[in-house]
């Protein structure tokens, strides 16, 4: 027993302090998010002062924040999943005009803007390409957060699932393209067919153990699921959901694939084969797993975050934040006035497409790599630290006026619903 004692204090610096850190991130950042609802903010706002905080006095460090990086690809795995069960076909149809439409402004306006703007302050041109290909993407993270949080339903909720659900797939696709081209540029090098060939591969690869994994699912629902009682059935959905998703992130990353795009597709195509009744078991089974990773995945974001990055990179930061806002601003702006977009569509999806964080830290890292520019990094992470304490909050803000948000700390949100909600007639 003495000798196991003495193994364990010997390995302290090692997986077992890390859980603890782990365990104290997670239960610093609930207080903190019972703090942030408590002044009327947005939980997720919270968690990532939660880890700012951390960070900032010394309980966390950078080495320790790099060792819960698989927390983060977990998590994500288990958020993108989240956001292609949202997506039912059917309602993801009967808008599919309206969002490719508002995805191509996007892709457009947002890399165009941030893009221009690099290029005027005299930045390399692979590396003013490869920042604006990363803020194509939007979070899902606080979306999925906000919208479960408060029981989020109408037609701007719906439009802005379909929005940030294919906003991802797209914005990690041409990341990976235009990867392939600042290497390049960096490098004074052609481009071979065999580095074009690369992204797409790997993406193929995403999406085929994607489908691989939903049959899987979808068989176990028809042919052994339906036979256990409700209690059991609970155990049943719990396993096999978190166990294929870790799968699905784990593999892809193995594989070297994109697993957003694999556990975004996992959760479209599973919960297209089910009935109603199957998806709110499902989603109420996963949704009492999640609390904890949300959580962590928010308050080691923070705690990547500084706020002396502001002064060191805030310049680059501001442009980031410019021609990111501004690309979807306009691009929402315009494509739900093109498509003739309901008119609580129009005023409120825009200001809700903002938000920023984990999958762009992510692409972030890989550009470092690949890039040897650390630069890049350090300008996504101040963006990120802005985007957080404003895009939420005004996402929130956005959704409480179409009148979609259900609960507030237990109660109904207040709502200011206008005239032409369907709801005043």
């Amino acid at each position: 027993m003495l000798n196991v004692l003495a193994n364990v204090t010997l390995n302290l610096d090692g997986a077992y302090i890390t859980l603890f850190y782990l365990a104290l991130m997670i239960i610093t950042g609930l207080l903190f998010g019972k703090i942030a609802e408590r002044l009327n903010l947005p939980e997720v706002t919270g968690y990532i002062v939660a880890g700012m905080l951390l960070s900032g006095v010394g309980l966390i460090t950078h080495e320790q924040v790099l060792k819960l990086d698989v927390v983060t690809n977990i998590a994500l795995g288990f958020i993108t999943f989240q956001l292609g069960t949202l997506l039912w076909w059917p309602k993801v149809k009967a808008r599919l005009k309206e969002v490719l439409i508002v995805l191509g402004l996007e892709i457009l306006f947002v890399m165009g803007f941030t893009f221009g703007l690099f290029m005027l302050f005299n930045q390399p041109i692979w590396r003013a390409l490869i920042i604006a290909a990363i803020s194509v993407a939007t979070a899902a993270a606080p979306v999925i957060e906000i919208t479960k949080k408060h029981r989020s339903k109408g037609a701007v909720t719906d439009t802005l699932y379909s929005v940030v659900g294919f906003d991802n797939v797209v914005g990690v696709i041409i990341f990976l393209f235009t990867l392939v081209i600042a290497v390049n540029l960096k490098d004074n090098s052609a481009i071979t067919f065999n580095e074009i060939l690369e992204p797409l591969k790997n993406i193929g690869i995403a999406m085929l153990l994607g489908v691989m994994l939903s049959l899987v699912m979808i068989y176990a629902q028809h042919h052994l699921f339906t036979k256990f009682q409700r209690h059991a059935k609970h155990e049943m959905y719990l396993v096999f959901t978190v166990s294929f998703v870790l799968s699905a992130t784990v593999g892809s990353i193995l594989l070297g694939a994109p697993y957003v795009i694999t556990t975004f597709v996992l959760g479209f195509i599973f919960t297209n084969s089910i009935d109603k009744e199957t998806y709110k078991f499902q989603t109420l089974t996963v949704d009492e797993f999640i609390p904890p990773l949300f959580i962590a995945f928010f308050v080691i974001a923070g705690a990547e975050l500084s706020i002396s990055m502001l002064v060191q990179y805030g310049a680059f930061a501001v442009l980031y934040a410019v021609g990111h806002a501004g690309g979807k601003l306009l691009a929402g702006f315009i494509g739900t006035r093109i498509t003739k977009s309901q008119t609580i569509v129009k005023r409120y999806l825009p200001t809700s497409i903002l938000t920023q964080g984990g999958i762009e830290i992510g692409l972030a890292t890989i550009a470092v790599i690949a890039l040897d520019d650390p630069k890049i990094k350090s300008v996504i992470l101040t963006a990120v630290l802005i985007f957080e304490f404003f895009a939420p909050l005004l996402m929130r803000r956005s959704l409480n006026f179409a009148g979609e948000l259900r609960e507030f700390h237990g109660k109904r949100e207040p709502v200011a619903i206008p005239s032409d909600h369907p709801s005043q007639h």
